[in-house]
């Protein structure tokens, strides 16, 4: 993103303390918070997978195989609440193991506001592990936030039907929301 957009402000939500202490000087101009995003501020329990780190997250999941799983305190913010005051992303990407319709609930105002392109994922295997369905990711984006649904490939606007459909087949997992 740096590079696509060098003379913009980004901010970078990465809760893992290693992988915090990594970006920081690996990105100099970035705004790298020690932190992971949800409805609200404060603290959570975090499962950190010691042996495959990118499947971290809120809640611990079915995994490839055998992990090593660490129970940790992390600093969780809401979107909403943690951005500098009027400030408007234009891209938003979200990739929180599971917990995305949280960090969409917990921005849904910025969201609404500003209309930015947001990439995220929403597949079998993580959203479900936190109860999330296509259904509440639909009415978050589309019905309360105003934006249209496309998968990655750029198919779309998709309708509820059809990312429920997308969603049982698991074979594609990564979504754009645009106005």
């Amino acid at each position: 993103m740096v590079r696509s957009a060098p003379g913009g402000h980004h901010i970078a939500y990465e809760p893992l303390p290693d992988f915090h202490r990594q970006l920081v000087p690996r990105f100099p101009t970035v705004d790298v918070r020690n932190a992971a995003l949800s409805t609200e501020s404060g603290e959570r329990s975090f499962t950190y997978v010691r042996s495959l780190p990118t499947h971290s997250g809120f809640l611990p999941r079915k995994y490839p195989g055998p992990q090593e799983l660490e129970s940790i305190t992390v600093r969780v913010e809401a979107l909403d609440a943690d951005l500098p005051p009027g400030y408007a992303p234009a891209f938003i990407k979200i990739d929180a193991e599971g917990a995305e319709a949280e960090v969409i609930a917990g921005g849904l105002e910025t969201i609404r506001r500003t209309k930015p392109i947001v990439v995220f994922e929403h597949g079998k295997g993580a959203a479900d592990a936190y109860g999330t369905t296509p259904d509440d990711v639909f009415d978050l984006l589309c019905a309360q936030a105003g934006l249209r649904l496309y998968d990655i490939d750029g198919a779309g606007p998709l309708s509820k039907r059809s990312l429920a459909e997308i969603y049982d087949r698991n074979r594609i997992w990564t979504f754009v929301a645009r106005p």
